[in-house]
C-alpha cells in the first residue's frame, strides 16, 4: 500500500533526521528523546483537539478521560499565564464564559482563579503542571503558546520533568514565538502553522531538526505542499473538524484528513477519529496489491462520509426549524394581543365590527 508505506518511510526518516542532528556530546543527550518523540507521531496519528472536546469536566478531566479512552495517540490544549505566573490551560482570553470571574484571565492570579468555580463542574483552573503529572509519557502532550509570556516558564516545566520525549509546543504562525522559544531551548519539539507557500519555504529554510510539525489549513492542502513538508523531513498537521459544521459531535472527519496523506489529525472526536483511522488503514491493507480496489476504497469513504454529512446536516435543519416554529408559537400565545382570544391570529370573521 503506497500511501501506508509512504507514511511509515516517512516516519522513519523524521526519526533518522532526530538522530542525525546529534552533533556534539550535548546534543547527543537529546537523541533518545529524539527518536521516542518521533516514534509516537509516527503516522497516521490521532490528537485530541482541547484534551477532547466534547468530554465533560475541566481541562484535567477531560485529559483524564481521553487517556483512560485510550483514543488518542496527542493530547492537544492551550496554555496561558496568570497575574502571579502560574501556567495554566486555557483556550479562551476571558474568563467570563465559564467561570464566575469575569475578566482577562492574565488579570487574576491563580488563587484567585481558583476561587471562581467554574460554572458546569465546579472544579478550578487546570495547571499545565496537572496535566503533565496525569499523562506522565502515556501520549504525546501538545501545548500551544497562546501568549508570548507564558514561553519561559512553560517550556522551564518540560524541561523539569524531561518531557521532552513527550511534549512538542505549538507557536502557531507566529514566528516572534517561534524565535523566542527557540532561544530559551534549542531542542525542544515545535509545531509552526504555515498559510502560504512563502511561510512553507521560510519554515524550511530555518533548518530546525526539532521543527518537527507545519500544520496546514484543509483549503490550503495540496499533495505538492504535503510533499514538500515532508521530503524537508517534517510531519503535516490538519484539524479534522474544520470539514463539518457540528464540528464532528456526530463523527469525525479523520478519513478526510488521512486520504489527503495528513500525519497528524486534530479532531473533536477521538472516538471516532481512532475507528475511521483503524477501518482506513484495513481496508487499505486489504486491497494492497489491487491499485483499482485502492481507488474504490476512498471512493466508498468519501460517498459514505458525504451521505453521512448530508444525512446530519438535513435532520440538523429539520430539529432547527421545528424549534423556531415551537418557539414562535409559544410567543404568539403569550402575546398580550392574542392570549385568552379564540380568535386564530388571521381569522377576523367573527370579530366585531
Amino acid at each position: 500500500m503506497r500511501m501506508r508505506n509512504d507514511l511509515a518511510v516517512h516516519g522513519l526518516g523524521v526519526a533518522i533526521g532526530l538522530a542525525l542532528a546529534c552533533c556534539s556530546t550535548d546534543a547527543c543527550a537529546t537523541q533518545d528523546a529524539d527518536n521516542a518523540l518521533a516514534h509516537l507521531l509516527a503516522p497516521p496519528v490521532v490528537a485530541a483537539h482541547r484534551g477532547g472536546y466534547f468530554e465533560s469536566g475541566n481541562p484535567l478531566q477531560k485529559v483524564q478521560a481521553t487517556l483512560h479512552a485510550g483514543n488518542a495517540r496527542v493530547l492537544e490544549i492551550d496554555l496561558r499565564l496568570t497575574l502571579d505566573g502560574v501556567v495554566i490551560v486555557s483556550h479562551d482570553a476571558k474568563t467570563s464564559g465559564h467561570s464566575a470571574c469575569v475578566g482577562p484571565v492574565e488579570s487574576f492570579t491563580y488563587a484567585a482563579l481558583a476561587a471562581c468555580q467554574r460554572r458546569i463542574d465546579k472544579e478550578p483552573t487546570t495547571r499545565f503542571e496537572d496535566v503533565l503529572d496525569a499523562v506522565n509519557g502515556r501520549a504525546v502532550v501538545n501545548a500551544e503558546f497562546k501568549t508570548p509570556e507564558v514561553i519561559a516558564p512553560a517550556i522551564a516545566m518540560v524541561e523539569a520533568r524531561h518531557a521532552k520525549s513527550w511534549v512538542y509546543f505549538q507557536a502557531t504562525g507566529d514566528l516572534t514565538k517561534y524565535h523566542l522559544a527557540r532561544q530559551l531551548d534549542t531542542e525542544v519539539a515545535l509545531l509552526l502553522k504555515v498559510t502560504s507557500d512563502d511561510a512553507i519555504q521560510e519554515a524550511i529554510a530555518l533548518h530546525d531538526p526539532h521543527l518537527v510539525i507545519l500544520e496546514l489549513d484543509r483549503d490550503f492542502v495540496t499533495p505538492e505542499r504535503v510533499s514538500r513538508i515532508h521530503a524537508a523531513n517534517m510531519l503535516v498537521s490538519e484539524n479534522s473538524f474544520r470539514y463539518q459544521f457540528t464540528e464532528e459531535r456526530f463523527g469525525a472527519s479523520c478519513d478526510r484528513v488521512f486520504e489527503r496523506g495528513i500525519d497528524i489529525a486534530v479532531t473533536n472526536n477521538a472516538s471516532s477519529c481512532a475507528k475511521q483511522r483503524g477501518t482506513w488503514q484495513t481496508n487499505l491493507t486489504r486491497s494492497d496489491s489491487n491499485p483499482f480496489d485502492r481507488q474504490h476504497v476512498r471512493a466508498d469513504f468519501r460517498a459514505h462520509k458525504h451521505a453521512a454529512e448530508l444525512l446530519f446536516g438535513s435532520v440538523g435543519a429539520a430539529l432547527i426549524a421545528l424549534v423556531i416554529r415551537s418557539r414562535r408559537a409559544i410567543r404568539r400565545r403569550s402575546h398580550p394581543c392574542t392570549r385568552g382570544s379564540t380568535l386564530a391570529p388571521h381569522d377576523v370573521s367573527n370579530a366585531p365590527e
